[in-house]
């Protein structure tokens, strides 16, 4: 099976409706984290849930309705779902680690990593 082959509108279908699941997942872990927390909260832990929503269920919701398809269906659909969960995780990481009152030097490359991919999955779309 090659990679023209793939009946891309319901990968899209498919995928919307894991996003929002997902983000609500998120914004539930979240606020449970906070509500335990003794009232210290993070903005990256409140907003960490608008990756899958606006890059995960929005994106997929337009490209389904558009019936969109990219260049490289493939490598597209690898480097977008990993993006999202890269930047969902660094932000949650981000937001446990100021939580907690803490840094770390390792948090900067889950926002490299995540814009990277993006990048990534946007070539794969345009060339």
């Amino acid at each position: 099976m090659s990679t023209s082959d793939i009946d891309f509108s319901k990968i899209a279908k498919a995928l919307s409706r894991f996003y929002l699941p997902a983000s609500l997942v998120t914004l539930l872990f979240g606020a449970v984290y906070e509500y335990f927390s003794h009232g210290v909260w993070s903005a990256f832990m409140v907003y960490a849930f608008l990756f899958p929503l606006l890059f995960g269920r929005f994106f997929w919701e337009t490209v389904s309705a558009r019936s969109l398809k990219p260049n490289y269906p493939v490598l597209f659909l690898f480097s977008e779902n990993a993006s999202v969960a890269t930047l969902t995780v660094g932000f949650l990481v981000r937001g446990i680690l100021e939580i907690y009152g803490t840094t770390n030097w390792l948090s900067p490359f889950y926002f490299v990593v995540g814009i990277m991919l993006a990048v990534i999955s946007a070539a794969a779309w345009f060339l």
